[in-house]
């Protein structure tokens, strides 16, 4: 699915930078962070982690 989105410019060129030293394109680099970041934020991915260390 293609979307648009604003980032502030330093954000952008940071990610761009960090896309083109992993050898990803920008898009894989902002799925991966978006994937992470839901990952980190969903409620049951956070029960489960939590149930998984203890």
């Amino acid at each position: 699915m293609k979307t648009a989105i604003s980032v502030p410019d330093h954000v952008f060129e940071d990610a761009d930078r960090l896309a083109e030293r992993l050898a990803k394109t920008r898009s894989q680099l902002y799925t991966e962070a978006m994937v992470e970041y839901l990952t980190r934020h969903d409620p049951d991915t956070v029960t489960l982690v939590l149930a998984v260390r203890r």
